[in-house]
């Protein structure tokens, strides 16, 4: 059940039970509201830490997973919780093509499909639930825990979601394809800015490895958090890399929470050279063209690990954070050319409502990291939450 059509069809040809296995967000949510309007009638839901009998919606309760897998072939079995969920199924007697795994990359798809395909009474009648708006509300309220105002926002995160709908210029693009971002950041401040790229690629196995030093990084061009680090070519897990990067190479970032910028990023692997010192980086928020914070990230490849601070451009602890990072018990490295950094950053966030201008320190060099409009797709979790507003407040989106 791939596609809007195919779930429609489903409604005209099914003859058994619908159950959704898993509760919670998704499930009860969202996907619960594409089968009705599909018309799919949900009969039941299964869940293993949801106590039998529970109501989710009225007329529909929990029921046991022994109850389920006495449907047998009967159901059709749309599955959000799919850890070791499908295999318990099929041991059970439910077909293998009687289970639906869903999840939020599989809304994404559908999506897609409603925004993109020529509307046909079909399609059409899915657009106030999945079109842009409806979406970038649904999806905040979800992280965020409040309905966001779009007709007045007033915080910074309800900003970052006007500006995603409103505020959609053709560089932006360039701006957030990590090959083309450093071209376009060369031209404005110069070569000496850019980390060396070693080649660009439109899948995995184009890839020349023998041509690729001891130590290199690739990463996907149209998303964010798509980055392998290797630190040894001899030992390096390519089956590995090439699963996480080709899955992401499939996936339109721009539908998982509706950031323009990346829509028509084409999506590429680019192999650029290690950078020792790269672990930490200086985001600065640059509001209006204006740097007033920055945060420093150390160690993001593991967020267990990883650790998030936000300071003043004095140097100084700023008075919140994040509250889905552990904080810096002491202040991070000063970087030797931090006034460079703050010079480097106004130039690059000349003319723009919001931009984060992500920067290295490295042997005692600046250079240009990444670009974002939009940290965390506008659902930062602010600590204490009345930051949200007091940034908003510095965001003039006039």
């Amino acid at each position: 059940m791939e596609s809007i059509h195919e779930l429609v069809r489903l409604s005209e040809e099914w003859q058994g039970k619908i159950c959704i296995f898993g509760a919670g967000r998704l499930g009860k949510g969202i996907v619960y509201e594409i089968l009705t309007l599909a018309g799919l009638s949900v009969d039941f839901y299964c869940d293993n830490y949801v106590k039998e009998g529970t109501a989710i919606h009225e007329g529909c309760y929990v029921i046991s997973p022994e109850k389920l897998y006495g449907e047998g072939v009967n159901v059709h079995v749309f599955v959000a919780a799919p850890k070791g969920i499908v295999s318990e199924l099929v041991s059970h007697g439910i077909p293998s093509e009687h289970i639906t795994i869903i999840s939020d990359v599989w809304v994404d798809r559908l999506a897609q499909e409603v925004c993109e395909s020529e509307h046909d009474g079909i399609t059409e009648r899915f657009i106030p639930l999945l079109g842009d708006e409806p979406m970038i509300k649904r999806r905040f309220k979800e992280r965020i825990g409040y309905e966001p105002d779009l007709e007045n926002p007033r915080t910074f995160n309800e900003k970052l979601q006007w500006l995603k709908l409103h505020d959609r210029k053709p560089i932006y693009t360039t701006m957030v394809d990590k090959y083309e971002a450093k071209r376009y950041v060369a031209h404005l401040i110069g070569e000496e800015y850019i980390i060396p790229t070693y080649g660009v690629y439109d899948c995995f196995d184009e890839i020349d490895f023998d041509g690729l030093p001891k130590r290199f990084v690739l990463k996907c061009t149209h998303d964010s958090g798509s980055v392998i680090i290797c630190r040894d070519k001899e030992t390096f897990d390519r089956e590995s890399a090439k699963k996480k990067l080709e899955d992401s190479l499939k996936r339109n970032f721009y539908w998982m929470g509706r950031e323009w910028p990346y829509k028509d990023v084409k999506p590429r692997i680019i192999a650029e050279q290690y950078m020792a010192d790269a672990d930490v980086d200086y985001k600065f928020f640059c509001f209006n063209g204006v740097p007033k914070y920055l945060y420093v990230s150390q160690g993001l490849e593991d967020h267990e690990t990883a650790s998030i601070s936000f300071l003043t451009l004095d140097w100084e602890f700023a008075p919140f954070g994040r509250s889905d990072f552990k904080s810096f018990m002491k202040f991070p490295h000063k970087p030797v050319h931090y006034e460079e950094m703050i010079d480097v950053a106004k130039i690059l966030s000349k003319g723009h409502h919001f931009l984060r201008v992500d920067l290295y320190e490295i042997n005692g060099c600046v250079y240009f990291s990444e670009f974002t409009f939009t940290p965390c797709c506008g659902w930062m979790p602010f600590e204490p939450p009345i930051w949200d507003e007091k940034l908003g407040d510095m965001l003039d989106i006039g």
